[in-house]
């Protein structure tokens, strides 16, 4: 399991076994749920973008390095992430940049970060 507030603190989210669950810190209400009902995804960990408008989750599989980015508002898959054949132990959203850092049971250290031409 996982826990994480926004910087704000108006949302939290959980990782379950299954599922990722935000909630709204003020009305105490699930604001979205985020489940893979077609591959039926375990997620290791998860987390917020910088200003909490993304949420983040990477899964739990053995010999996978796969990082899933959604809109926290619309639910909508942003983009997945696929690394090495390495799986997940750990991940953070940079606090000031549109970057993620993620690191493998192995201990190597990936950045992901947005490419502009």
């Amino acid at each position: 399991r996982n826990f994480q507030f926004t910087r704000d603190g108006q949302y939290f989210l959980v990782a379950d076994i299954g599922r990722i669950r935000v909630y709204d810190t003020q009305e105490g209400t699930l604001q979205r749920e985020f489940v893979d009902n077609v591959n039926r995804t375990q997620w290791r960990k998860c987390g917020f973008s910088a200003e909490g408008n993304y949420v983040l989750g990477a899964t739990a599989e053995k010999g996978e390095h796969h990082i899933y980015v959604w809109n926290r508002d619309n639910g909508q898959l942003v983009t997945r992430l696929e690394g090495p054949k390495e799986s997940v132990l750990d991940l953070q959203w940079h606090p000031c940049r549109p970057m993620i850092a993620s690191t493998s049971h192995l201990g190597k250290v990936f950045v992901w970060s947005k490419q502009y031409s």
